[in-house]
């Protein structure tokens, strides 16, 4: 998750500081690609108000819920042997490929394998 220090964070949208008792929305490294248009998203502290207005803000929320959702304790189930992911030295994630629906790639976000599969 995104470090917030109140009073020093200044939020990457407005570039203006984020202090106490502002509304906050923070994400964790959820964007590897830097091309994508989520990616100033990842790994950051914004005011609420700044995602929400931003173009592609909801989208960004809606694809980190995704990421949430499909990897983490519990959710590392291997594809080829449908067995739970347990040792992190035999486990490979594929990342988000594509955040686009209608992409081919689409299907293959957050695949996640045993090494030795």
């Amino acid at each position: 998750m995104a470090l917030l220090f109140y009073g020093k964070t200044v939020c990457p949208l407005c570039e203006k500081v984020i202090v106490q008792g502002d509304s906050t929305i923070s994400f964790s490294s959820f964007i590897v690609d830097e091309a994508d248009p989520c990616f100033i998203f990842s790994d950051g502290a914004f005011h609420e108000k700044c995602v929400h207005d931003n173009d592609v803000g909801e989208m960004a929320i809606q694809r980190f819920n995704e990421w949430q959702a499909k990897v983490g304790p519990g959710k590392r189930k291997c594809v080829v042997c449908q067995l739970e992911i347990t040792d992190p030295e035999n486990y490979l994630l594929i990342e988000a490929l594509s955040g686009n629906v209608a992409s081919p790639l689409y299907p293959f976000n957050y695949i996640h394998i045993h090494k030795s599969c």
